[in-house]
């Protein structure tokens, strides 16, 4: 699971901003379901199971989960010649290095690993395993390894046991579906080829609404030339299998009725923007046991209100342990009765194109009282993270009365 993660100089967030799923001190969960919001990772160390990070539209939302996913893509597909560019979505097309550290727990160790590059090189790169380090690019620097390869795949090729753990974290439990990531290449779609998965995914659908009556999803396809890189990269034996799905697109047929009762088939890119969504959350509901990281972008924008507090209200609940960060348009999920206040987020970009990131835990207890919703005091300016919008100005533009 995550607990940490630490950006700067990444699209809009040109100054370090640190995300956090640590548990907050003094943070009371809401009634009921004190039990529900924290997740034991370990003996020591606890962590929030769900985040949900609101703002304007264009405030950095989507640039925070996208900077976490090209983190995941940085590790997981490295590069294959000293010539090839890495991904390098500096602010304001900066020279500057692009710098993100972020610290998780696998199988109770608690990893932190931190990365700075260009587009030419890494320039700093370190893992430390519960404290101890496992290599530190300023002191260790193999004589073959590749100014644009990171010492993390290269570790965990040559079998270095705690690489290969942080490795597996960042290619099996954390699962972005974010503008870096496409449902058709997600290796979730595969387990609809189980019938009991496919069964309860399909009863879920009924009751959500959706029309959708069966669903068949074709075997992952890869061409022969990305396959032939992947047997040359040294990824371990448990984890290839993950690797080539991740990176495999599939053709995805989903069964509706008409007015007659006849039957007739929509392709994944058919379907609405919302039934897409809704079919990433249910699946990795179904799905997954416990302990990975789901990034959802926007989660809610797409589906009513109802749909996206039902779907809250599962991640927050008793039955599954998964962590899910979530980002949101709909102030009203703030007043949910499932979250806490440290697991409310806001994003807000200054007028200089620069994002900023804090939480509802920064503010003083009496932001969060019970009198007024949370909502209504964000929505009245109390939290900022609000869009700037000059109405009459608009009006004037399009040729509208104003007031002024």
């Amino acid at each position: 699971m995550l607990l940490e993660f630490s950006v700067k100089n990444y699209a809009s967030f040109k100054d370090l901003a640190t995300f956090t799923l640590i548990p907050g001190k003094g943070v009371r969960s809401p009634r009921g379901t004190t039990d529900f919001n924290i997740e034991k990772v370990s003996s020591k160390q606890k962590a929030l199971r769900s985040a949900v990070i609101f703002g304007p539209n264009a405030a950095g939302k989507s640039n925070l989960l996208d900077a976490i996913s090209t983190l995941k893509m940085l590790v997981i597909q490295p590069t294959q010649s000293v010539s090839d560019k890495l991904n390098c979505d500096s602010f304001g097309n900066s020279t500057q290095p692009i710098s993100f550290k972020i610290t998780f727990i696998r199988r109770k160790v608690i990893f932190d690993y931190s990365l700075s590059f260009t587009a030419n090189e890494f320039i700093q790169e370190k893992l430390l395993a519960d404290d101890e380090v496992v290599f530190d690019r300023d002191m260790d620097v193999p004589e073959d390894l590749r100014a644009n390869q990171t010492l993390l795949f290269y570790y965990q090729g040559k079998n270095k046991q705690e690489a290969a753990e942080a490795f597996k974290w960042f290619a099996e439990d954390l699962v972005p579906f974010t503008r870096v990531a496409r449902l058709n290449t997600n290796p979730l779609l595969d387990t609809l080829n189980d019938e009991s998965i496919k069964k309860k995914f399909l009863e879920v659908m009924k009751y959500v609404d959706f029309g959708i009556t069966d669903i068949s999803v074709s075997k992952p396809v890869i061409p022969s030339q990305l396959a032939d890189i992947i047997e040359q990269l040294k990824v371990p034996a448990d984890a290839r299998e993950n690797f080539i799905s991740s990176l495999s697109t599939r053709t995805v047929l989903f069964r509706h009725l008409d007015q007659e009762n006849k039957s007739y088939n929509l392709v994944l890119g058919q379907e609405s923007a919302g039934t897409q969504e809704a079919i990433s959350l249910v699946l990795s509901l179904i799905t997954f046991d416990s302990d990975k990281t789901l990034l959802f972008d926007e989660f809610d924008r797409s589906y009513h209100f109802d749909l996206a507090r039902t779907f809250l209200a599962l991640i927050n609940c008793g039955k599954q342990h998964n962590q899910y960060i979530l980002s949101s348009h709909q102030p009203a999920l703030m007043d949910d009765k499932s979250l806490r206040k440290d697991q409310i987020w806001f994003v807000e970009k200054d007028a200089f194109g620069v994002s900023s990131l804090y939480s509802l835990y920064d503010f003083s207890q009496t932001d969060s009282r019970g009198d007024v919703s949370l909502s209504k005091k964000y929505l009245a300016g109390r939290f900022g993270a609000l869009p700037e919008i000059n109405e009459p100005a608009l009006l004037n533009i399009f040729g509208g009365d104003s007031d002024e």
